[in-house]
């Protein structure tokens, strides 16, 4: 099958810009294949994400914070070093940011990856 039978109608690629255009009446109409109890287990899902990122003594927030003063000075502090200044050890710190879906290198990884995107920007 063709995009364009797929689409219903002609479709250019590599113009500027790409995108997909849906009339607003398109919008309002109800899915077929709803599934009301999928729904209610993703929005619960969304609202516990959201709780845990808004959370500002969340594990995984501290840990990003120290993360993003101490890395731009040179310093790269080991788990149990970070860990010791958040005042817990670095087993405990590895199950609170487990408890959040994350770790620490993750972490690090994500801090190391958005000051570096920053770091472009200015540069550029």
């Amino acid at each position: 099958m063709k995009v364009e039978s797929f689409f219903g109608c002609p479709l250019r690629f590599r113009a500027a810009p790409s995108q997909l255009v849906f009339a607003r009446t398109e919008l309002s109409r109800p899915l077929v294949l709803a599934d009301p109890e999928l729904l209610e287990t993703l929005e619960e899902f969304v609202r516990l994400r959201l709780a845990r990122l808004l959370d500002g003594d969340g594990w995984a927030r501290k840990v990003r914070r120290s993360l993003g003063k101490m890395l731009p000075r040179g310093q790269k502090p080991s788990l149990a070093g970070l860990a010791r200044q958040l005042g817990v050890s670095g087993r405990q710190l590895q199950i609170r940011l487990k408890e959040e879906d994350t770790s620490y290198q993750k972490l690090l990884d994500r801090v190391r990856e958005e000051l570096a995107l920053g770091y472009l920007k200015k540069g550029g």
